[in-house]
């Protein structure tokens, strides 16, 4: 489960026509992909253009170096069929001939001396801005691309009709140009430290976390060093530049505590001064000097397990203090399996062509698992139990003649029918009742409303077997029995589940086969990824306290130690709800939760020698 910080804003993007295509300049080893091919060996110039082409209202360019004709001549082009051009580049790069052929077309091009205070530090972001406001043409490009004719090793993204993410670059480019309008103002112009932090973080796209941060005021390190905590099985990079010693040090602890894999790329010509050489002997880590340079800056965290939330950091910042304390960069966080899938198949081709191996990783799991009993209902039991299962393969599973089996019955008591279908890496959710189903009120269906028998509150099992009868799956609870138990369950410690809770898997692609893949008392979450435990406060080493309890717009946390500890926030469906900053060495935190609607939520701390709370916290208004 990934970490969050920095509480700011949640913005849901509901757009005409979203999309987003990932391009790389390089080959991708398309060994990897799941679902689509990745887009390599791509001429980079070509998509802008072609963007630029598109463009019929305003264009404005926020980009480190412009130097490719091709880029110049459609951007003139475009001002001369009446679209608005706005450029920014860096103060080493403006006295370019290209940039005097723009200027001489009657196009502004201001850099970061332009402003209130002169900036020494870099102008060293790559976005593009194409027909703002126009919810139905709006495009944003992203990544690590100069305007250049040089063929170094780059990616891009063009995110099409994401107004509320697109409208975080609007702000930032209007800071530094210092207005609205096509022409700039000296006088409101402000760059690096100066600027405000006046943009939201947090988005959900199509379903999917996105967060957004510019520098210097965001800061790179902290968050890279917060989405490697998450980290389950892999981290992987390919970098510039890489300097950050305790990002480093992260990586590290998160190999060294749970055997995390590190494996990265670093351009040969920063190599040498970057932290790869001191990650020799618990890391992967190759220089690469394929190209004029390796000019990537992405992070992977687990993109070959699409149930651990995989996550994809790009951008423009290289890993430096230089980067995170004093240039103006910009960088995304993108929860995402499908992108993560596209970066993984770049990432392969660049570690294996750097001397390193990598292979594809099959399913840890190839059968459906049991993932959620709900047995101790708030009302009755006979309509408003149901069982959740979950597909961790990458294969749709055909579940005709598979049958349910408890205890309590002693057998059989439901057989799927013909037809039925679990998608691959997708839950099924089996319930007793349409109308009990509904009451609950999780604002789904169920998959399918079926009398599969008795749940017994106490001493109870559910076992799933296959058509030709064999145990695919197994879980009991409170006393549990004997029947149809594998040898590996053990009968001590067996989840349990107080009237209105539910017993919830750890994970969806772990199973042990015994009692230790459950938690007891969980809050029910049919169909999400991530259950919410209920209050527990074994082994905490520290008294803690939060309040006021119901919360209105803010939430106070304090204990009595310095001590790190990791704080999420999730809403009644599993949903991660806010960026809360990580607690080393402070002792309490306010937290301002004034965009909470109204509802419950629960509040997750996590210590240094793996104890949990969770508190339930019911804000009102």
């Amino acid at each position: 489960m990934k970490r969050i910080i920095f509480f700011i804003f949640i913005g849901f993007i509901s757009a005409y026509s979203l999309s987003w295509d990932v391009y790389f300049s390089q080959s991708v080893d398309t060994t990897f992909a799941t679902t689509t091919n990745a887009r390599g060996n791509v001429d980079l110039r070509q998509i802008v253009k072609n963007i630029i082409d598109s463009s019929s209202l305003t264009i404005d360019i926020c980009v480190y170096s412009i130097s490719s004709i091709q880029i110049v001549r459609s951007i003139i082009n475009a001002k001369n069929r009446g679209v608005m051009v706005r450029i920014i580049t860096d103060q080493s790069t403006i006295s370019a001939p290209e940039i005097d052929s723009l200027e001489a077309s009657g196009i502004r091009v201001i850099s970061q001396l332009f402003g209130r205070y002169t900036s020494s530090s870099l102008m060293h972001n790559k976005f593009i801005l194409v027909d703002f406001g126009d919810t139905t043409r709006e495009v944003l490009v992203v990544g690590s691309f100069n305007f250049t004719d040089i063929r170094n090793a780059d990616n891009m993204i063009v995110i099409r009709n994401a107004h509320s993410l697109m409208e975080n670059y609007y702000r930032e480019f209007n800071q530094m140009w210092g207005s609205t309008v096509g022409i700039p103002d000296s006088s409101r112009s402000v760059f690096e430290r100066y600027k405000s932090e006046i943009t939201p973080h947090m988005f959900t796209i199509d379903g999917k976390i996105v967060e957004q941060y510019f520098l210097p005021k965001d800061s790179l390190a902290e968050v890279l060093r917060r989405v490697i905590r998450g980290a389950q099985k892999e981290i992987y990079f390919s970098v510039y530049a890489f300097t950050l010693t305790d990002v480093r040090d992260v990586m590290r602890a998160m190999h060294d505590s749970i055997g995390v894999v590190v494996k990265g790329v670093i351009d040969a010509r920063s190599f040498s001064l970057s932290v790869g050489p001191s990650m020799t002997g618990w890391a992967y880590v190759y220089s690469d000097s394929a190209y004029y340079l390796l000019h990537h800056k992405y992070l992977l965290i687990d993109p070959s397990y699409p149930a651990l939330d995989p996550v994809i950091l790009t951008g423009s910042p290289n890993w430096s203090s230089a980067a995170d304390d004093n240039n103006d960069e910009n960088f995304l966080v993108i929860h995402n399996p499908h992108i993560a899938n596209l970066y993984l198949q770049e990432f392969a081709a660049r570690f294996k062509e750097s001397g390193g191996s990598l292979e594809p990783v099959s399913p840890e799991l190839d059968h459906i698992l049991i993932s959620e009993v709900f047995y101790d209902t708030p009302g009755s039991d006979a309509i408003e139990e149901w069982i959740e299962f979950y597909n961790p393969t990458s294969i749709a599973v055909d579940l005709s003649g598979y049958t349910i089996n408890n205890r309590n019955d002693f057998g059989t008591h439901y057989r799927f029918p013909s037809g039925a279908t679990i998608p691959a890496r997708s839950f099924f959710v089996v319930a007793k009742d349409s109308a009990g189903f509904y009451n609950l009120r999780y604002g789904i269906n169920a998959d399918l409303y079926a009398n599969f028998g008795t749940l017994a509150n106490t001493g109870d099992c559910v076992i799933l077997k296959d058509a030709l009868g064999q145990v695919v799956d197994y879980v009991a609870w409170e006393g549990g029995g004997a029947y149809g138990q594998p040898s590996t369950w053990g009968s001590s410690s067996l989840p349990y589940a107080e009237s209105g809770k539910s017993i919830a898997r750890y994970s969806v692609v772990m199973d042990t086969d015994t009692y230790r893949d459950w938690i007891s008392n969980a809050i029910p979450t049919p169909k999400n990824f991530y259950p919410v435990y209920n209050e527990n406060v074994e082994n905490v080493p520290i008294n803690f306290d939060v309040y006021p309890l119901p919360a209105v717009n803010r939430l106070t946390i304090v204990y009595g130690k310095y001590m790190p500890v990791e704080l999420k926030i999730y809403n009644i469906a599993g949903q991660r709800m806010s960026f809360l900053p990580e607690l080393n060495g402070n002792m309490g935190l306010s937290i301002d939760i004034s965009y909470f609607p109204v509802g419950v939520y629960f509040l997750v701390a996590t210590f240094p020698n793996g104890a949990h709370v969770f508190k339930t916290v019911p804000v009102i208004k």
